[in-house]
C-alpha cells in the first residue's frame, strides 16, 4: 500500500510540474535573471571579442558618466544614475550587469586603502582573457601571453 501511494505521489508531482511547465498554472511565473539596470541597451556589443565588448560598453557609458560622491550609500536606478551620477560602486555594478547580459563571468572586487576609503572595480573573464573596467578605464589581459592593453 505504501509503494503505490508512493508511485502516486510521484506521477502526481510529474503531472503537476509539467503543467507547470507547459503554462497551465498561469499564476506560477518563471522569471529569468533580472539585473539591477535592465534594459541597458548593450546589444551592438554581443559577438564582439572581450576587450571589444568592454570598450563597447565604456563608449556607450562615456556620454552620461558622472562621478558623483554625494551618491555614495544611495541606490540608483539606471535612470538616476544617468541623471546623478554615482560612485565607483555603482559603476562596478553597472558594468557587471553588462558583462552578465553578454554572458561573461564577472566579479567585483573592493580595494580596501584605509578605514574610510575604498574603491570598487568590475572584472569580465571569458573566452581568451579578462578585462577590468574601473569607471572609465578598460585594461585587458590576455590569457597565455604577456598582453597587457
Amino acid at each position: 500500500m505504501k509503494i503505490l501511494s508512493l508511485l502516486e505521489g510521484v506521477v502526481i508531482g510529474m503531472i503537476i510540474t509539467s503543467l507547470i511547465l507547459l503554462g497551465v498554472f498561469w499564476w506560477v511565473e518563471i522569471r529569468p535573471y533580472q539585473s539591477t539596470y535592465e534594459g541597458l541597451g548593450m546589444d551592438n556589443c554581443l559577438n564582439l571579442s572581450i576587450e571589444d565588448a568592454a570598450k563597447c560598453a565604456r563608449d556607450k557609458t562615456e556620454p552620461f558618466f558622472k562621478y558623483n560622491i554625494t551618491n555614495i550609500d544611495t541606490d540608483l536606478s539606471l535612470q538616476q544614475l544617468k541623471d546623478w551620477g554615482g560612485v565607483c560602486w555603482h559603476w562596478a555594478n553597472y558594468y557587471c550587469d553588462i558583462g552578465d547580459e553578454l554572458g561573461y563571468y564577472t566579479y567585483q572586487p573592493i580595494f580596501t586603502y584605509s578605514e574610510d576609503s575604498r574603491h570598487q572595480i568590475c572584472i569580465w573573464s571569458g573566452g581568451d582573457g579578462y578585462v577590468i573596467l574601473d569607471q572609465l578605464a578598460v585594461r585587458y589581459v590576455g590569457l597565455g601571453t604577456s598582453e597587457v592593453k
